[in-house]
């Protein structure tokens, strides 16, 4: 069941096609980025992507998940997205996470409404 697969022991990583990490980011994103504070996440493609295509790594980084793996053998806008964001940090190979996203922030002190 979800609840016992997004409660992992810390130190573990739990993988998730992207398949399963999208349904995770439509019905449950704030669950799943509770998890994403506590615990490390890999996303990996969807078997069906014979063609090694990519898809949007930014919804899953948007909900703090912190592997993302990508077909590096396809060029492309995701595979550019990709590089773009590693090279705000001199491209050293992470960035990190903004406080909302960290453990322990407390995210509705972050959300402004107009």
């Amino acid at each position: 069941p979800l609840s016992s697969r997004l409660s992992g022991a810390p130190g573990n990583v739990l993988s998730f096609s992207e398949t399963r990490a999208q349904q995770l980011v439509n019905h449950r994103a704030e669950r799943f980025l509770c998890f994403n504070q506590r615990q490390l996440s890999r996303i990996y493609p969807s078997a069906y992507r014979i063609d090694s295509s990519n898809f949007n790594p930014q919804f899953y980084w948007n909900v703090g998940c912190q592997l993302v793996a990508l077909n590096y053998q396809t060029e492309g806008r995701m595979m550019q997205l990709n590089r773009a964001k590693f090279m705000v940090n001199g491209g050293c190979g992470y960035v990190l996470k903004p406080p909302p996203m960290c453990k322990g922030t407390d995210t509705h002190r972050h959300t402004h409404t107009h």
